[in-house]
């Protein structure tokens, strides 16, 4: 099996698992992962063969280039989970043929902003101790970073201090830092999403256009079964309706630089009055049905559209600690409070009786 469509997929395992490994002291069954990743490698690689396929794109493994001869890179990174609020600092030092020198990470960063700092402070400091005082080049995917150690006046910046331990460890080993995408790989992942998507549209395209999707017919090729005139007379159109069921989204892009801002989702635990104002959910509601009557009057033949839910109630996984209704339950004394959500809908409802 080609270990440029084993390793994508097995770092994309790990990298799904980072947060419960680092942050939780989690360890998932990775024999069920190690399973997982050897059998969409097979698939990948069927699909892919070139006697099979129409698909002329190769997969690229993807590593970090080493510095030249005689000198040493400094690769670091960071990382902040928001709800433990806590973060991980780390890097490493390779030399000119790719070996590494030393590596080493933090945990007890405790400000998003700081991990990308610290993780370039702590390498710099690391490459002083070990007097490697030549030929060190610094590389880093946070751009503000990059940008912070080239400013002239930081005194008013919240990172002024460490921002200036780096900038004397830089002079001391005569070093400067690089702004590198370091990762291509999130371009094969988007693949794998779309890929993804793809097993999902194989059915619902058929009975719709009476042909599978264009992409499959690429993919596949003449290994993907073929419709007779008959088939497709019978399948077009088969369908009474069609529903989907719109739960969750995933949204995947290479990002230009190290996010430092904190976030929170929007889980609705939350107390009254604060619990009514779920402006989140209202916006997200107007914002689809908006698209919705944009389809109808396309031609889309839509017979409704269901809000999940009407009432806070038990959700599958996460129980009672997340509020989904459009209407606040307590669960203590069982009264219903109309969040603002439950109001747009009553507004929308009285405004379109037809």
């Amino acid at each position: 099996m080609p270990i440029h469509v084993l390793f994508p997929l097995a770092l994309r395992a790990i990298w799904l698992n980072r947060n419960c490994c680092v942050f939780y002291n989690s360890s998932p069954d990775f024999s069920v992962k190690v399973r997982n990743v050897i059998n969409f490698s097979l698939e990948w690689t069927l699909a892919c063969d070139r006697d099979q396929s129409h698909c002329g794109n190769q997969t690229v493994l993807v590593s970090q280039v080493p510095p030249p001869v005689g000198l040493f890179k400094l690769n670091t990174d960071g990382s902040f989970d928001a709800n433990l609020s806590m973060g991980l600092a780390g890097g490493l030092i390779r030399d000119s043929s790719g070996n590494w020198v030393l590596g080493f990470q933090r945990k007890d960063v405790v400000a998003s902003s700081s991990t990308a700092c610290w993780a370039l402070k702590d390498c710099l400091q690391l490459a002083l101790e070990r007097n490697l005082l030549i030929g060190i080049l610094a590389e880093t995917d946070s751009l503000t970073l990059v940008h912070l150690l080239n400013q002239i006046v930081l005194s008013n910046h919240e990172l002024c201090n460490i921002i200036s331990d780096c900038m004397v460890l830089l002079d001391q080993l005569k070093a400067e830092v690089c702004h590198v995408d370091l990762s291509s790989i999130p371009n094969y992942l988007i693949q794998i999403v779309l890929d993804d998507a793809r097993g999902r549209t194989m059915f619902i395209h058929p009975i719709v256009y009476g042909e599978y999707p264009k992409t499959m017919q690429e993919m596949l090729g003449h290994r993907l079964p073929q419709f007779t005139n008959k088939e497709v007379k019978m399948v077009k159109g088969s369908m009474v309706f069609v529903g989907v069921y719109q739960y969750t989204a995933y949204y995947i892009q290479k990002k230009r630089s190290a996010d430092w801002s904190t976030g929170m989702d929007d889980p609705g635990n939350v107390t009254l009055p604060k619990g009514l104002h779920d402006t989140t959910r209202k916006n997200y509601y107007k914002a689809y049905i908006t698209q919705l009557k944009r389809a109808i009057d396309d031609g889309a033949n839509v017979e409704g559209y269901f809000a999940w839910s009407l009432l806070d109630n038990f959700e599958w996984r996460l129980g009672y600690t997340s509020r989904f209704g459009i209407v606040y339950v307590d669960y203590k004394t069982l009264k219903h409070y109309p969040k603002m959500s439950a109001y747009w809908f009553e507004q929308l409802l009285s405004k379109n009786k037809h």
